[in-house]
């Protein structure tokens, strides 16, 4: 009779992992994590081919508009030519003017509604969504990278060359996206945005910041596992971890100070990674978004 309910167990669990990583339900997670302003969290569920897109997004639309929103109307998927898509209603709530121009600009936008299709992209077993909210090629470069600042203190000019004059400064580790196309053997070609949501252009020396592809590294520890291995980890953390540290409390604290620092670590260490796998859980499986 115990197998049984193991299977049936095992069953539900696959059912709900099922259920909560349809297409349509990766959109749901991407909306709410981008509202909740998680948009490194929100990047699990994208192609990474288009992480360039959705951090521009994230500089041009979503850090200076902290009271814009989305709320996803209808998700539906769909096949078209052999690929499959979610086809989305989604409505700007709160959005700037230059918000609305954008999603505009894309032709996506029609009155208050913004309807655009999501192709549905694998790799492996895993899904991923393909995002379209990028730019046209007359305000950006086609191919874009991330420099960061190496130094104290870093003088953006307006053109190549210590001649042209300086309209910015960036300080150390500050990230600028550049032109991946752009060749010089001394200079960058930066871009930045204006207060009023212009791109323009900078140019800063290659010898005082390095380059990388833009990617969102940043997820918690369990971010990007799947929701029966953030079971397991949990049973795990509970069952065996927990009872450890609380068994070894005593015996530790015997040992003078620095014994009982060790423990006080071990068990914030464990609270800390209890709180990612039940963040991680909730959201997965009820939308439930604590502090990430």
């Amino acid at each position: 009779m115990s197998c049984v309910f193991k299977y049936l167990f095992w069953i539900l669990i696959a059912l709900i992992t099922l259920s909560c990583n349809s297409p349509e339900r990766k959109l749901k997670k991407f909306i709410k994590r981008v509202n909740a302003r998680e948009v490194n969290a929100s990047s699990k569920y994208i192609w990474p081919e288009d992480y360039d897109k959705l951090y521009i997004f994230k500089k041009r639309f979503i850090d200076p508009n902290p009271l814009a929103s989305f709320e996803l109307l209808e998700a539906d998927e769909i096949e078209n030519e052999g690929s499959s898509f979610v086809r989305a209603k989604i409505k700007c709530l709160n959005c700037p003017p230059e918000m609305n121009a954008y999603f505009e600009s894309l032709g996506i936008k029609k009155g208050d509604i913004i309807e655009d299709d999501f192709e549905v992209k694998k790799t492996g077993e895993e899904e991923y969504l393909s995002l379209n909210w990028g730019w046209k090629s007359n305000e950006l470069p086609p191919r874009l990278n991330l420099s960061t600042i190496n130094t104290e203190k870093l003088n953006l000019r307006s053109g190549p060359g210590t001649k042209h004059e300086v309209i910015g400064t960036k300080t150390i580790n500050e990230d600028i996206i550049v032109d991946a196309d752009y060749e010089n053997e001394s200079w960058r070609r930066g871009i930045i945005f204006d207060e009023n949501n212009q791109a323009k252009e900078v140019y800063f020396s290659n010898k005082l910041s390095n380059v990388k592809n833009i990617s969102f590294f940043s997820l918690s520890y369990f971010g990007s596992i799947s929701i029966i291995v953030l079971c397991i980890l949990g049973i795990v953390v509970w069952g065996l971890v927990y009872p450890l540290v609380l068994a070894s409390s005593f015996k530790l604290a015997e040992g003078g100070p620095y014994m009982a620092l060790i423990m006080f670590a071990l068990l914030v260490g464990s609270l800390f990674f209890t709180y990612q796998i039940l963040e991680n859980l909730l959201f997965e499986l009820f939308l439930i978004n604590l502090p990430y």
